[in-house]
């Protein structure tokens, strides 16, 4: 997740097109009625080609590949209609199958009382995000935690909150100072991060087959920030020029490995941050630099 740089921008038909189901949601809640997911009119899959060729096909909270193996799902960040939670107990958080992404055991989701949602965010376009169904369906469901202890119940829409689940889109928030990953693409939260370890448990981004796909990009993240690291250290030596062109070479091999558009981009860039000390933009700087030279 956490990997894009702006949001998609929202259609020009949007707002005219969903405001007929704001205004019948406001309605039922104005009556003090309590909302379903019947009670939502699926509009926003009508944008899923737009999101999904912004995120450039790949998962919000993963970053796999969607489209080759399936549709996806147009996901609301914020629970449209209901909030559940996790025990404490993580047997029961559910497990996939060995060398398989099929569940092999369902996870517990307990509805939070009294139930409702964010309703007021089910038809605006910044709650929206292009997902893989493994992810959204499978794990996600309707977690959203929070780090208001107690919560508000069920959400208001006049009530402050601060999510502790990752937004791919949230530009305020670094993810790499919540979560690392190891050179065989295991995901852990970082210094004990609270946000790093509520979003691998919510949609539970440590699962064996997340791991053994990142696992081959992350092992490549690591070689290629080694070897740059190494020609830097030659620069200034008898074998500098040699050296300039390894480093050139490495880092063109990164930063392809880390553009926006590749699977798990955003595990390369926290794997070449950690490794070098440096951010994206002082690796794009310096190819630039050499190219000059």
């Amino acid at each position: 997740m956490f990997w894009f740089s702006q949001r998609a921008p929202k259609p020009q038909d949007f707002d005219a097109e969903v405001q007929p189901c704001r205004d019948a949601i406001e309605v039922i809640v104005a009556k003090g009625g309590t909302l379903t997911s019947n009670d939502f009119k699926d509009i926003w899959s009508r944008y899923k080609e737009v999101l999904a060729k912004h995120q450039h096909e790949k998962c919000g909270f993963c970053e796999a590949r969607i489209t080759p193996v399936a549709a996806g799902d147009v996901e609301h960040y914020g629970p449209k209609s209901e909030v559940g939670a996790l025990s404490d107990d993580a047997s029961t958080w559910g497990e996939e199958e060995p060398y398989s992404n099929r569940v092999a055991k369902t996870r517990s989701v307990t509805p939070l009382l009294p139930k409702g949602g964010y309703w007021w965010l089910a038809y605006e376009w910044d709650n929206y995000l292009f997902a893989c169904g493994n992810c959204n369906q499978k794990w996600k469901r309707t977690l959203f935690p929070v780090e208001e202890a107690p919560r508000t119940l069920p959400p208001s829409r006049s009530v402050q909150e601060t999510p502790l689940l990752l937004n791919p889109y949230d530009s305020t928030i670094d993810p790499g100072r919540h979560l690392r990953f190891t050179n065989f693409g295991a995901i852990e939260p970082r210094d004990g991060s609270r946000r790093g370890a509520e979003t691998i448990r919510t949609c539970f981004l440590d699962r064996g087959s997340l791991t053994r796909a990142r696992a081959d990009d992350a092992w490549r993240a690591t070689v290629l920030t080694r070897r740059m690291m190494r020609a830097q250290k030659n620069l200034k030596s008898s074998t500098g020029d040699m050296a300039r062109r390894e480093l050139a070479l490495a880092l063109d091999d990164l930063l392809q490995l880390g553009d926006e558009r590749h699977i798990f981009a955003g595990m390369v860039r926290i794997i070449a941050r950690d490794q070098t000390r440096c951010s994206w933009d002082q690796l794009v700087a310096l190819r630039e630099r050499l190219a000059q030279k």
